[in-house]
């Protein structure tokens, strides 16, 4: 059972409570997402299907590194 909220900066519910020090979260995730967001907004879908379209046929042509990188990306 959580102690009380004023001797641990939980809540009630076990969660932390606001102005908790430590219940800010990630910090690296805002700039984490604004660059994925960007990154999403420079590829396009063709760019994808073009890179994807690379991989398999150096897959296809021996390229280990690439085959096993299909196969992560399709079977598991």
């Amino acid at each position: 059972m959580p102690s009380p909220a004023d001797s641990n900066g939980r809540s009630k519910t076990g969660r932390f409570a606001p102005g908790n020090k430590f219940g800010k979260g990630n910090p690296l995730a805002k700039r984490a997402q604004k660059l994925r967001s960007a990154l999403f907004a420079a590829v396009s879908e063709e760019d994808i299907e073009a890179i994807v379209a690379k991989l398999v046929a150096a897959a296809k042509n021996g390229d280990t590194i690439a085959a096993r990188e299909v196969l992560d990306r399709t079977v598991g």
